[in-house]
C-alpha cells in the first residue's frame, strides 16, 4: 500500500477529478479520472481489493449507480492536493481541495469506500456497516470514526534488539503452557510458533514473503521452533539481523527518494497450456496457425506480485520473473493481463473438457467392442463344439 500510495502521490497530485465511472467488470469495481493541461492520469479501484494507477483503457458502465453519481455530485473538477496511507493500516486517502473532501479506501474486512466532508462527516459511502463490538456504525451523517489525520509522513526505522527478540519467545512459551493447562485441551496440537511465524506475527505490518526471502538469504530455517532461537544464541542473532536488514530495506525504498519502485512479476506455467506443432501441409495451415495462437500465448499465467525479488519462489522450471518499473504499472500489467486472458484461459478449459468428454466416450466405446468381440469368439467356440459334438 505505501509503495502505491507513494508513487501516486507523484504521479496524481495537483490533478482535477474529471470523472467517475462505475468498470463493467463487477460493481465494485471504479474508474477515477484525473486530468490537467497536456495530462491524464487513470486510477482504478476496487472496494476492499485493489487501488492503482493504469496506462490501459477499461470498458464502462453507460449508466453511473447511485453512489458514483453523489460522488461526482461532490468530487468532480475537485483538485487532488494529496494521496496518502493512514499509518500502516490497509486505508488509502485521498485529500481534495486542501481538505473540503476526503475520499477514504479501506482494504479490510468486506472493504469500504467512504466520501467525508471537511469534518470528517460521511456523506456517502459504498457499503453500510451496523455497529458491533469493534466496529462504529457507518452510515451518512454519522462521524467517521478514524482519525485520518494521523498518517506517518516521517523515516523512523525501528532497530530490533536480541532482548526484545528473545522476550517473544518467552511470551509465546508462556502462551503454550497455558493452553496445555486447560481442560480438555489437546497436548499434541498445541505448539510453539516457528521462527517465522513469531517474526510475522509480532511484526505484522511486514510481508511474510519478504521474511522468508531475507531467512533465506541468512541461511536461517524458519520452519525450526522458536524456542531454539533460546537455545542456540548464533540463531538468535541472525533472526535479528533479519529483522533489521528488512527494516533498513523498507526504509530505503520509501524514504530515499526514489519516484518509481521496481516491481517483480511471479507467472507460473499454465496447466491448460498445449502446445500446437506444425502441421506440413498447406492446407490446414491457418487452421494450426488460429489453433497455435489460441494455446501458445498463455504458456505462463501472471500468479504473483512483488516490490522485492522473491527468490524464495524462484528455482522451478515452471516459475518466471519478469520485473517491471513502477509498482503502480507492475500491479495495472498483473491485472489487466489476468482480466484478457479469461476468455483465453475459459476457451482452453472448454476445449480440454471437450478432450475428455470425446476421450470418456471412446473408451466407454472401445470397451463396448472389446465385449461384443469377445461374446462373438464365445458364441464361435459354441457353435464349433455343437457341430463336432
Amino acid at each position: 500500500m505505501k509503495a502505491i500510495t507513494s508513487e501516486a502521490s507523484e504521479l496524481v497530485t495537483g490533478y482535477r477529478l474529471q470523472n467517475i465511472y462505475n468498470l463493467v467488470s463487477n460493481k465494485r469495481s471504479f474508474l477515477l479520472k484525473f486530468a490537467k493541461p497536456d495530462s491524464k492520469v487513470n486510477i482504478v479501484v476496487e472496494s476492499g481489493l485493489k487501488v492503482y494507477v493504469s496506462e490501459f483503457q477499461r470498458p464502462t458502465l453507460p449508466q453511473p449507480s447511485g453512489f458514483v453519481v453523489k460522488l461526482r455530485k461532490h468530487l468532480k473538477t475537485k483538485r487532488l492536493t494529496r494521496i496518502y496511507q493512514l499509518g500502516d493500516d490497509r486505508i488509502c486517502v485521498m485529500e481534495f481541495n486542501d481538505g473540503l473532501y476526503y475520499l477514504v479506501f479501506e482494504f479490510f474486512s468486506a472493504g469500504n469506500i467512504v466520501l467525508l466532508d471537511s469534518d470528517k462527516i460521511i456523506l456517502s459511502l459504498f457499503r453500510l456497516v451496523d455497529e458491533h463490538e469493534n466496529n462504529s456504525k457507518y452510515a451518512v451523517g454519522e462521524t467517521y470514526s478514524t482519525n485520518i489525520e494521523n498518517f506517518s509522513s516521517n523515516e523512523y526505522s525501528h532497530e530490533f534488539t536480541k532482548e526484545e527478540v528473545t522476550q517473544w519467545v518467552k511470551e509465546e512459551i508462556e502462551s503454550v503452557q497455558k493452553e496445555k493447562e486447560k481442560p480438555n485441551s489437546s497436548q499434541k496440537s498445541i505448539k510453539v510458533l516457528s521462527i517465522h511465524k513469531l517474526l510475522f506475527l509480532r511484526n505484522s505490518y511486514l510481508s511474510s514473503d519478504l521474511i522468508q526471502v531475507y531467512l533465506t538469504q541468512n541461511k536461517l530455517e524458519g520452519g525450526k521452533s522458536c524456542v531454539s532461537l533460546l537455545e542456540d544464541s548464533s540463531l538468535l542473532e541472525t533472526a535479528v539481523t533479519v529483522l533489521n536488514e528488512i527494516e533498513k530495506f523498507l526504509h530505503d525504498l520509501f524514504y530515499s527518494g526514489r519516484k518509481e519502485i521496481s516491481g517483480y512479476l511471479i507467472s507460473r506455467k499454465n496447466p491448460l497450456y498445449r502446445k500446437v506443432e506444425k502441421k506440413e501441409t498447406e492446407e490446414t495451415s491457418a487452421e494450426n496457425e488460429e489453433e497455435k495462437e489460441e494455446h501458445d500465448e498463455l504458456e505462463y499465467v501472471y500468479d504473483s506480485f512483488f516490490t522485492f525479488n522473491p527468490i524464495h519462489k524462484l528455482g522451478k522450471d515452471d516459475v518466471k520473473v519478469e520485473i517491471v518499473q513502477g509498482y503502480n504499472k507492475t500491479l495495472d500489467k498483473f491485472f489487466t493481463v489476468i482480466e484478457s486472458s479469461k476468455s483465453t484461459l475459459k476457451k482452453q478449459q472448454q476445449q480440454i473438457n471437450a478432450e475428455k468428454r470425446l476421450q470418456t466416450v471412446g473408451n466407454e466405446q472401445s470397451e463396448k467392442i472389446s465385449k461384443l468381440t469377445k461374446l462373438q469368439e464365445l458364441n464361435y467356440r459354441k457353435g464349433q463344439l455343437i457341430m463336432t459334438y
